[in-house]
């Protein structure tokens, strides 16, 4: 099939379009857009959709090989101000750099004056097509999505942006790195800054937006719309959310609007509800969607409190309700849709659940039909589990599903207690290419053993799963009769036999031998800590996933994965497979803190691996440390993680950014001879910033510079807006001789282009956490020739080493991930990973937290193949202390260099 590029729709190759009867060769040829080139950058490839001034193409970023998204203005268009709306929408999506709001990539003109606007690809499903396809979303997934869209709001209304059309298809629920979702603002197309005027659409009078979502003093053409219109709209989304359906309807615009003048929507009507928890929700969406702006909350955050306040007491009083209910164990089913994971392929899952369930072709086919299959009904609880186990492991998201209520569970997390919070899944088909990240243990989670099920038609005619007759465990013997006498002797000798049987079964099958060995620790009074099961370990990760320092999440998690996938494929650590449960906090200490907090539900995780960041782990710590929770690895230097005595269940593996830029400041007055006055800084304003800072001021404070003699330049986390602190270094670029980086990899490269841009030729470098890669990769796009020289310190050996431990990272990763590229982060992921699950194989089976603690404060010497050995002691959780130096050359790539005359390359 062939997608045609001017109508979207799918036809046969050679074939005809359904649309207007045009083969694609003559369609394509109608577009004299396809195929042409914009500023020699990008190509245009296919026509996604079009309006009345605009049209939306998909294109390809050569220098990148990336596809984007190309906003065109319509040929011929002169309206002023429409050119102004449409600059407008280029200028206020460029400054909402938030993760939640679809991200700017590039805007000009054409060689022939057509204004565009380039934009991030996402691949996911529309808000609005998404919701109705469901029916509405469960609790959890609506917290969620207001959480994500409100963080986007806020951030628009913090800079006096009023979006004024917000609906649910200017929404898109998008997967990234891996099996991550994310919700994005869409189409700032008619958004204002509220210090600017009118353009002339709306001072006529005109209205502009989408009836039923549009507050109503945006219909009675108010000049003074605020914020508050917009909380209006969001009230309408979280309606629409609940009961899949539009807060209002009518025969005409006209009349929708009418309706909303005269009065709140229809009331929330329980037994429609695909989740009768929503109903908590009700007072929230009369309170946002009150007439007069001064009813409705003052602020998005407020309105996003209120939600989880109640979606909170809702959780709480429906499983009062639940417990109070007569007990019945088998009130659950199984239910599929179709959908994967993005990490897999369709054919490989087929095949794993064929081989699994013993499917037959015509049974699997049903499965992926994308209709609604019930695999198997009247289950408890338990039983529902090792289904979900099953697709889980092939790639597969099926869902749980009470059979009374029919309410939605997130297949992602434990299915005892749902957290108040969790992600949209979005059906793969809709999905970007497979990354590849995430382990898949064995069906049910014992390697080498399924259940043998075949597919029947259950009674109401759907696909339903059942289990055929499984063999018992021992054959029955043909014992002929002879003696009361006789018949004892050969119930005696059955008895030992059968004893010797399970003795000897139990040594051959490890999952019996332990399940032995479990019974009798748990008699001696060990109790498995949270997050291990007979079967697995649970971990968690919060990192960015989203936002501008998604490529370090990325790449961590990889690392981290990678170690995981070589022990699941192992058999595991004395017979657990090992998950990760990785969780986009965006890198905004909010959502980080959030997300340490389901970890530590009673279905959460036994410790924390990998997190990435430093503001984030400020956030994170005091949740984890009050619940005694382990916090191993994460990927920051901070001094808080690094405290003296350390605090028990905080280990580090890299070396602290005061090793980073004491090697850097070294290197700068040692083997370059610059003047350590004339050293400026350029750092993020938070908590990883101040402290690479920190790290600058004690080492310039050994060459007798004081800190308040320091250059010292700033700009705010999570965006890139450096300008402030390039006009300050550009004032006192002839007081500057070198300068110390400690930001993330767009806000350095854009810097270090402005500077190369003024003829500043001193060196520039990076403390590790900017991201080599991914700044090598702003580069490419910024110009190969300002990255030139640029030097980046790293915590872990040069990843193209032939060091033993860094050879068996890039054979795991060649093996697991061959599209993937060797970098310095998913190495330091892998090390910190190998590090956490040598203590669990040296804890044995019957661990809890304090005996892994005890476990890692006994680490003397671990020698990984890294070029440092790792000890651990009660009084210093720092593994390393190790800076290796780095350089980017002509070309975009590193190379190793040394720091100091005595280290050796």
């Amino acid at each position: 099939m062939k997608v045609c590029p001017i109508c979207s729709t799918d036809f046969p190759q050679g074939d005809y379009c359904p649309a207007d009867g045009a083969t694609l060769v003559d369609k394509q040829r109608r577009d004299p857009l396809i195929g042409k080139m914009l500023k020699d950058m990008y190509r245009i490839e296919s026509r996604l959709a079009e309006g009345g001034m605009s049209l939306v193409y998909v294109a390809r970023q050569l220098s990148l090989d990336r596809l984007v998204v190309v906003k065109l203005l319509r040929a011929g268009m002169d309206d002023h101000d429409f050119i102004q709306l449409f600059f407008r929408e280029a200028r206020i999506a460029s400054q909402l750099n938030h993760p939640n709001v679809m991200h700017v990539i590039d805007f000009g003109n054409t060689d022939d004056g057509m204004m565009y606007l380039v934009v991030e690809y996402l691949r996911g499903e529309n808000l609005s097509d998404l919701v109705e396809k469901r029916s509405g979303l469960p609790l959890e997934n609506v917290v969620w999505l207001l959480e994500q869209i409100g963080a986007g709001l806020q951030a628009a209304h913090q800079m006096n942006i009023v979006h004024r059309d917000l609906k649910p298809g200017n929404i898109i629920v998008a997967r990234v790195s891996g099996d991550h979702s994310v919700a994005k603002l869409l189409d700032f197309g008619i958004s204002k800054p509220l210090g600017e005027g009118d353009l002339k659409y709306t001072r006529l009078g005109m209205v502009m937006g989408t009836p039923g979502y549009l507050a109503p003093e945006q219909i009675e053409g108010a000049r003074n719309i605020d914020k508050r219109a917009d909380i209006y709209a969001l009230g309408a989304i979280l309606y629409f959310c609940i009961t899949g359906e539009r807060p209002y309807t009518g025969e005409s615009p006209q009349d929708i609007m009418n309706r909303q003048c005269a009065g709140p929507p229809p009331a929330l009507r329980e037994n429609r509800l695909t989740d009768a928890r929503n109903k908590a929700l009700e007072p929230v969406i009369l309170k946002a969607m009150a007439l007069r702006p001064d009813d409705r909350y003052p602020d998005v955050q407020a309105m996003v409190r209120d939600i989880q306040n109640r979606a909170h007491a809702g959780i709480a009083e429906y499983s009062k309700a639940m417990e109070m209910a007569p007990p019945n164990p088998d009130v659950y089913q199984f239910i599929f849709y179709g959908e994967i994971r993005g990490d897999v392929e369709l054919q490989d899952t087929q095949e794993k659940l064929k081989a699994a369930l013993g499917l037959s072709d015509a049974a699997c086919a049903r499965l992926f039909s994308g209709k609604r299959v019930v695999v198997k009904k009247h289950l408890s609880l338990g039983k529902a589990k090792k289904y979900d186990e099953a697709f889980q492991a092939a790639g597969a998201l099926g869902q749980i599903e009470e059979m009374d209520t029919a309410t939605r569970i997130d297949p992602a997390h434990s299915m005892d207690e749902r957290s108040m919070s969790q992600p949209i899944v979005v059906a793969a088909s809709t999905l970007a290419e497979p990354m590849h990240l995430g382990s898949q243990p064995p069906p049910f989670g014992v390697q080498g053993y399924t259940h043998p099920v075949a597919p029947v038609l259950d009674d109401e005619g759907d696909t339903t799963i059942a289990p055929q007759g499984t063999p018992p465990p021992f054959p029955a013997a043909a014992i002929k009769p002879e003696s009361a006498g006789g018949r004892s002797r050969l119930r005696l000798w059955s008895v030992l036999t059968v004893v010797l049987l399970l003795i000897g079964v139990g040594y051959a099958v490890p999952v019996v031998r332990y399940s032995v060995f479990d019974w009798g620790a748990e008699l001696a009074g060990w109790q498995a800590p949270r997050g291990v099961s007979e079967e697995r370990v649970s971990l968690g990760m919060s990192a960015a996933f989203s936002g501008g320092a998604r490529e370090l999440g990325r790449a961590m998690q990889l690392g981290v994965d990678l170690r995981i996938r070589e022990i699941n494929e192992q058999g595991g650590i004395h017979g657990r497979y090992i998950e990760l449960r990785a969780l986009d906090d965006g890198y905004e200490p909010v959502a980080a803190r959030h997300n340490a907090e389901r970890f530590i539900q009673p279905d959460g995780v036994f410790a924390m691996l990998g997190n990435v960041g430093t503001p984030t782990a400020e956030a994170i710590l005091p949740v984890a440390l009050q619940d005694r929770t382990i916090v191993f690895g994460t990927f920051s230097g901070a001094a808080l993680l690094r405290k003296s005595p350390p605090e028990r269940y905080v280990f580090n593996y890299r070396a602290s950014y005061e090793d980073e830029t004491s090697a850097l400041i070294r290197y700068f007055v040692e083997e370059k001879e610059v003047d350590p006055r004339m050293i400026a800084v350029f750092y993020q304003d938070d908590g990883y910033g101040l402290d690479g800072l920190k790290g600058v001021e004690d080492a310039l404070s050994d060459y007798g510079v004081r800190p308040h003699e320091i250059a010292k330049f700033s700009y705010q986390r999570n965006t890139a807006q450096i300008e402030g602190a390039a006009q300050g270094m550009l004032g006192r670029l002839s007081d500057i001789q070198a300068v110390v980086a400690i930001s993330t990899y767009t806000a350095s490269a854009r810097m270090t282009k402005r500077l190369r841009q003024a003829g500043f030729t001193g060196p520039f470098a990076n403390v590790s956490f900017v991201g080599a890669r991914a700044l090598a990769e702003q580069f490419k796009e910024l110009g190969a020739e300002y990255g030139e020289g640029v030097i980046v310190s790293q915590v872990a050996p040069p990843y193209d080493s032939y060091a033993t431990g860094v050879l068996r990272y890039r054979e795991a990763l060649s093996r697991f991930y061959p599209n993937e590229q060797p970098d310095f982060i998913s190495l330091e992921g892998y090390i910190v990973a190998t590090l956490f699950f040598h203590a669990l194989e040296k804890a044995g089976r019957h661990f809890d937290t304090e005996s892994l603690v005890n476990t890692l404060e006994s680490f003397d010497g671990v020698d990984l193949g890294i070029g440092e050995t790792i000890t651990f002691r009660a009084s210093n959780h720092q593994g390393s202390h190790r800076v290796w130096g780095t350089q980017l050359n002509r070309d975009g790539a590193f190379e190793a260099i040394r720091l100091s005359k005595k280290e050796t390359l």
